[in-house]
């Protein structure tokens, strides 16, 4: 789809779109697929709406399964993961329905540990951003390594906390490098739009 030559891929659709999550994620993990295989040649990526975080893990996982490698160019990492609103309600119904957030806490817990187990493969990373922006549920899962330091930082509107092993898996990936990690987590309670933030990640040079 895209040729070898090229370093960099921007992607950012303001709207999230049904199709993300409730109706045809076959199109969205297609795409998802397509955008895992060239990323091994990419020095940054940011996709944001088009397809979720969730597939491209999931595509990257299954890809390493067959034929392990690591991405040995690949800076920087953003995405979106837009389908964990499939799966809640807002926050004013919910009530602090202890079902509906272990069902949320599930999601992210599976996301951000294969996040990190895809870290261990980016030898250069600087920064891996995941973000989810919406009326529902606003988080924002940020890795950020320079000069022999590492942090992980989970912001959101919801109260989750990284798991014990989403802090082990990104603990390793900082070991690998022998670099400080420092894990932190906030609550927030301004909602913000994905795509501008997207655009400000990709656009900060």
């Amino acid at each position: 789809m895209w040729p070898d030559s090229i370093k960099r891929i921007e992607i950012v659709q303001r709207d999230i779109g049904p199709r993300l999550i409730h109706g045809d994620r076959p199109e969205s993990a297609r795409f998802a697929a397509i955008v895992a295989g060239h990323s091994f040649k990419l020095e940054e990526l940011a996709v944001c709406h088009y397809i979720d975080a969730s597939d491209f893990f999931e595509e990257t996982q299954r890809l390493q399964a067959l034929q392990p490698r690591p991405w040995n160019n690949l800076l920087s990492l953003a995405l979106t993961f837009d389908r964990v609103s499939a799966h809640i309600r807002p926050p004013w119904i919910v009530g602090g329905n202890p079902q509906e957030l272990a069902q949320l806490d599930r999601f992210l817990d599976s996301l951000f540990h294969k996040a990190g187990e895809a870290a261990k493969l980016m030898p250069v990373l600087r920064t891996m951003t995941l973000l989810n922006c919406n009326y529902i549920f606003n988080g924002d899962f940020k890795y950020e390594a320079s000069n022999g330091n590492a942090t992980v930082r989970w912001t959101c509107t919801w109260p989750i906390q990284l798991s014990d092993r989403v802090r082990q898996v990104w603990g390793e990936v900082a070991q690998q490098r022998n670099f400080q990690l420092q894990i932190l987590s906030e609550s927030i309670d301004e909602l913000r739009l994905c795509d501008s933030v997207i655009y400000s990640l990709s656009n900060r040079d």
